[in-house]
């Protein structure tokens, strides 16, 4: 397999961990388990940064936000919210040129 090959299969795969565990923060946040739904909310924006997927990025920071501020913890939701924005406004600015 040739490094290009494998960097892609890899990507792929980090791809689909991002999804899951974005799917899972859902599954968590319906249930009421916030604790567990930031946690996987935080994997799936880990996973979405190491791939470089910043649309994914910006909505998992986002959806992590929310979660911060259902806990109280509005200067995490605050910093996490932000970097959200900022985020998307650069992807929409991208997509714009």
């Amino acid at each position: 397999m040739t490094p290009l090959v494998r960097q892609a299969s890899e990507q792929g795969v980090l791809e689909l961990v991002g999804e899951l565990s974005d799917n899972r923060a859902y599954a968590c946040y319906l249930s009421g388990e916030f604790p567990e739904a930031v946690d996987a909310q935080s994997d799936a924006l880990q996973h979405y940064r190491g791939v470089e997927d910043w649309l994914r990025a910006g909505h998992a920071a986002r959806s992590l936000s929310l979660l911060f501020r259902y806990q109280g913890e509005i200067a995490r939701a605050w910093e996490v919210g932000h970097e959200a924005v900022t985020v998307l406004e650069r992807r929409c600015v991208a997509c714009q040129e």
